[in-house]
């Protein structure tokens, strides 16, 4: 991820395009999806890597895999890298790149609060 994000800021800079508003509200995106996914996901993971090793963990595995906290981290992660590449490809002007990020916000919130954790039943323990 750092290695894309300098190699993204060095081709800015050769273009020029580093005090763009999309660009703007691109790096604030970003700084959104580094957030998200330290902060909402670390102990929902730590648990998922304290499980690893242990004998029968399957269920246990399955219910920590099942956490909220991290499909809401990995949908508003997913929503604004869309969120991005639509940024750098339309290259809309501020109040545009703004509305953009409010909208996959509010749409991966709806999302978030419509689903509801239902058991699954592919997997039989």
């Amino acid at each position: 991820m750092a290695a894309v994000v300098v190699s993204g800021f060095y081709l800015g800079g050769r273009i020029g395009v580093l005090g763009n508003e999309w660009m703007r509200a691109s790096y604030g995106a970003l700084l959104v999806m580094a957030i998200v996914g330290g902060s909402m996901s670390r102990s929902p993971m730590r648990a998922l890597t304290r499980v690893n090793g242990a004998e029968d963990a399957t269920g246990v595995l399955q219910a920590a895999a099942a956490n909220p906290i991290l499909w809401l981290s990995l949908r508003i992660r997913v929503a604004f890298g869309l969120a991005i590449v639509f940024l750098m490809i339309a290259k809309p002007a501020a109040g545009e790149s703004l509305l953009v990020l409010t909208v996959a916000a509010i749409v991966t919130i709806a999302t978030s609060l419509t689903r509801r954790a239902t058991p699954s039943t592919a997997v039989q323990t």
